[in-house]
């Protein structure tokens, strides 16, 4: 937040980044230990979350990686 800014739009814009990122999301491998990279460890399943505004929420299980890519990535449309 810059000291300069007024309260109310820094707020304001903060809300709309929230708006933003509402509904978007991420596959989580479970594992023990940190997380690394996507790619690491693809066998391993993924918890689906997705973010409400204020926090992640688990909304489903992925087998495996290729798994979590089809939720993440659905095929779009297919045009005549």
């Amino acid at each position: 937040m810059d000291s300069e800014e007024p309260l109310e739009e820094w707020a304001r814009k903060r809300e709309e980044r929230r708006e933003r990122a509402r509904g978007r999301l991420r596959a989580v491998p479970l594992t023990e230990g940190p997380h690394r990279g996507a790619h690491v460890d693809p066998g391993a399943p993924r918890a689906i979350q997705e973010f409400n505004g204020t926090e992640w929420v688990t909304v489903s299980i992925a087998d495996s990686l290729d798994a979590a890519k089809a939720v993440l990535y659905p095929p779009g449309p297919v045009e005549e």
